[in-house]
């Protein structure tokens, strides 16, 4: 599971600088540098040190240790501070433009590494030149992630002969087979599971598919008999607030169609007759002259309802 951080401001700045002893012990809460692509890694300019040493930490486990001579655990790789960011990366990130120092990694550094780093703890370090540590943080990776694992195709459920088109179903040639498939962007995740259920109330799953990654994409191949009933994704991954691996299972965070109270995910085929509101294929949309004439809202039934004293109490 993925947790953005959107920045409205067009410019950052550190929000406090933790004196090294306060540094140790847990891994730090905040995260405050950014690795933006493959290559490049942000930190706070006020961090920045003469002669400084510039290191990113990984560990799978989840159990790097922060201490007044550094960080101990795991796998590490020097960074080398840079210049400027070019002008591409300051169009993706206009609000990181300024605040912020670019530390690069090593040329040789490959994206199978990368990859590999993120999927644990993350951790950015820097020490004095005697070695001492001056400042650690976490690290927000939703910009590497994307260089890395950007995927334009379908995802959520893909039925065969709904209105997903067939290059839906055969972006990867060995998921082609079945009759639908379930398809999931985590590209941080260490192993997913589809849990199948016959009904919404159901506890146990009726069946579990392993599910397998192209890129940042874990797929699972279903049996029609499974359209109409519900699922859940059971995945293993760090999760950077609880500074641990933990197993989350949840609803598919790109579900068409839910339980009631969205407990489940339902595998709907919404082009299935039954499915439709009566008329509902000779229904036509009003011609739009405008695209400012749209007005697109939500409507809460209860909060519409509440106050209307014709309804009996069951309604409400």
């Amino acid at each position: 599971m993925l947790f953005i951080t959107i920045t409205a401001a067009t410019s950052l700045a550190p929000t406090f600088a933790d004196a090294p002893k306060e540094l140790t012990g847990a891994p730090p809460s905040h995260l405050q540098a950014f690795w933006i692509d493959r290559a490049t890694i942000l930190i706070p300019r006020a961090q920045v040190c003469p002669d400084g040493i510039y290191t990113l930490f990984s560990d799978e486990h989840g159990a790097l240790q922060v201490t007044l001579k550094g960080i101990q655990g795991g796998m590490s790789v020097p960074l080398a501070p840079g210049s400027a960011l070019t002008a591409r990366q300051m169009e993706r990130f206009p609000q990181l433009r300024s605040g912020y120092a670019v530390l690069y990694f090593p040329e040789a550094w490959t994206k199978e590494q990368a990859r590999r780093f993120l999927t644990g703890e993350l951790i950015v370090s820097v020490q004095k030149a005697d070695g001492s540590l001056q400042y650690a943080t976490g690290v927000q990776t939703a910009g590497v992630l994307d260089d890395l694992y950007a995927y334009f195709g379908t995802l959520g459920p893909v039925i065969r002969n709904s209105t997903v088109s067939e290059s839906a179903r055969h972006d990867f040639p060995d998921d082609s087979a079945g009759f639908a498939k379930i398809k999931v962007w985590a590209p941080t995740a260490r192993d997913m599971h589809l849990r199948l259920y016959l009904d919404a109330a159901q506890v146990s799953p009726s069946q579990a598919v392993p599910m397998h990654r192209h890129g940042g994409v874990w797929v699972a191949v279903i049996d029609r008999k499974w359209v109409g009933h519900y699922y859940l994704i059971d995945e293993v991954v760090y999760a950077p607030g609880a500074h641990a691996i933990v197993e989350d299972i949840v609803t598919d965070p790109y579900s068409i169609d839910l339980s009631t109270n969205g407990t489940k995910s339902r595998l709907c085929d919404i082009t299935a007759n039954e499915n439709k509101p009566a008329g509902w294929d000779e229904q036509v949309s009003p011609h739009l002259s405008h695209f400012s004439d749209l007005c697109i809202y939500e409507l809460h039934v209860c909060d519409f309802s509440i106050a209307d004293e014709t309804f009996g109490t069951r309604q409400e």
